[in-house]
């Protein structure tokens, strides 16, 4: 028994894992476009060099229009708000990984769901297969909740850390 809760919870964790890999969960990479320049001035928050407009590191092009206009969410606040207020889900929806934030909480209504009938059924003696079953389903979603807050995390502190358009975080 013990072995199958251990291999239920590597499982869940790498399914959280892989889910928040893919798209929707987290943003794709943009490639911030080129603009020509012919002066700093043209630039917005970068300067002009050869030609080409290169950002300041808190900001990007994301409109060729409006030319290192574009400010990148601050890593840091990300990561802050996810170790502490990430239980919540903000740490996430701050970056607009709105895939991973429904998985969340799909997550959190399942535990919510899953520990009311546990509570309801641990007590019924003609079918203990109910409770079990419930209580099983409250560890999963407990799993669940851990491995997204976590590998949310590991994404901000790494260098996957991204808004929704695509664009990669400030320091």
């Amino acid at each position: 028994m013990s072995r199958l809760l251990c291999i239920s919870v590597v499982l869940s964790t790498c399914s959280a894992r892989i889910a928040t890999e893919n798209w929707p969960f987290t943003p794709r990479a943009a490639i911030e476009p080129t603009v020509d320049c012919s002066s700093d001035d043209d630039c917005g928050h970068g300067f002009c060099r050869k030609s080409e407009c290169m950002c300041d590191y808190n900001w990007a092009t994301f409109v060729t229009t409006e030319p290192c206009m574009y400010h990148r969410y601050p890593r840091t606040t990300a990561l802050l708000l996810q170790i502490f207020l990430g239980a919540f889900g903000v740490g996430i929806s701050v970056l607009g990984w709105y895939g991973a934030v429904i998985m969340y909480w799909s997550f959190a209504v399942l535990f919510c769901c899953c520990s009311s009938a546990f509570g309801v059924y641990v007590e019924n003696d003609d079918n203990p297969g109910k409770g079990i079953l419930s209580g099983m389903f409250a560890f999963l979603s407990v799993v669940g909740l851990l491995g997204t807050y976590v590998t949310a995390i590991v994404y901000i502190a790494g260098n996957h850390c991204m808004d929704h358009h695509g664009i990669s975080c400030g320091s």
